[in-house]
């Protein structure tokens, strides 16, 4: 049976992220764009946070206090070199085996704002995330 999800700009997704370490890890991505066809399928741009640790290096653009939002447990971090285009169908399809979690609620738009900004401030940004973003938001 295939669980809903709506795949909207600030919709927060726990998605894979396997490492030889951990093959079962999972982080949480946030869409940023709302979807864009081309080519035939639908796609969104998404990025992941990254707990804080101490005595560790870390993309510090933009950094999100515990409690500032409902998923975030800890003091974290967006890794904005980890920001990515994926297909929405591969979502729902990850989504639907169980490899990854839809998490309702998502991220609030003033977040989602301060967030996008920093993809342009971020060194670690993939440039072709940010041609995407900039064709996402320009339609």
């Amino acid at each position: 049976m295939s669980k809903l999800f709506i795949p909207i700009r600030g919709a927060t997704y726990l998605l894979p992220t396997p490492t030889e370490n951990d093959p079962h890890s999972k982080h949480l991505f946030v869409q940023l764009t709302n979807p864009v066809k081309q080519h035939g399928h639908k796609w969104v741009l998404l990025t992941s946070f990254s707990t804080k640790r101490q005595g560790s290096r870390y993309d510090k653009t933009r950094i999100i206090s515990k409690g500032e939002n409902k998923f975030l447990h800890h003091e974290s971090y967006v890794e904005y070199r980890y920001t990515k285009i994926e297909s929405v169908e591969e979502i729902k399809e990850q989504i639907d085996t169980g490899k990854a979690e839809y998490k309702e609620g998502g991220i609030e738009e003033e977040l989602i704002e301060w967030i996008c900004e920093g993809l342009f401030e971020s060194k670690h940004t993939p440039k072709k995330a940010l041609e995407f973003y900039e064709y996402a938001t320009s339609k």
